[in-house]
């Protein structure tokens, strides 16, 4: 029986630092199929969270399609949240070795910060009959309770043109309109906002069962 010595060359430091390249090589690219595989249930679990918020129903012929004069609410807020599910994305984050340890984490966007994906949309501004450009969703997402407009209040008893055909705002001396309280946002607290927090525990679930699938841990 033939016998055979193998003497290692190398150093045990040097041996770590080989093997952990490697485990890193094969790490970086899992958490790429990783978060490919996550961001179509990512992009349906928002658009459902964002169909089930009281604005969304309320802009499909509703009281927010009347305040705002929406004759195509549905259609318009249906353009707003395509661009927000399709802009979704899930980014990697190199792996590296700390502490005798390989660490690595990935980052999903989803809303900017500052709405500007959206607010540059044509969708979000409404021309009037006087073809005064109003940004309703700035407003919806942004403006609060503050007071929009001053010396007008709204009519849902329409007389003469109405774009919407549910309301029509009317001059009143020391009228104020604005977002109806009950819909009223601001950019940290608003329905896109409170979307993503309905969904915050179902979209940590795709994201840890995403990522046990494809790194088996």
């Amino acid at each position: 029986m033939a016998s055979f010595t193998i003497k290692i060359l190398e150093n045990n430091k040097k041996i770590q630092t080989l093997i952990t390249k490697a485990l890193k090589k094969d790490i970086d690219k899992k958490m790429v199929q990783a978060a490919n595989k996550m961001v179509r249930p990512i992009r349906i679990l928002v658009r459902t969270s964002l169909n089930k918020q009281p604005e969304y129903i309320e802009l499909d012929n509703g009281i927010l399609a009347a305040h705002f004069g929406l004759p195509d609410g549905r259609n318009r807020i249906d353009r707003i949240i395509d661009t927000w599910v399709n802009n979704i994305t899930v980014r990697t984050k190199k792996s590296f070795f700390r502490q005798q340890q390989i660490s690595s984490g990935l980052s999903v966007g989803i809303v900017k910060r500052d709405y500007s994906d959206v607010l540059s949309e044509a969708a979000s501004i409404v021309t009037t009959n006087k073809g005064q450009p109003l940004p309703w969703l700035e407003w919806l997402l942004k403006f609060g309770d503050q007071t929009i407009i001053r010396d007008f209040d709204i009519s849902f008893n329409p007389i003469g043109r109405s774009r919407s055909g549910l309301a029509i705002m009317i001059q009143e001396p020391g009228g104020r309109w604005g977002v109806p309280p009950q819909f009223a946002g601001t950019a940290t607290n608003n329905f896109a906002t409170r979307a993503l927090d309905d969904a915050s525990d179902k979209l940590i679930d795709i994201i840890i069962n995403s990522l046990k699938s494809t790194l088996r841990f």
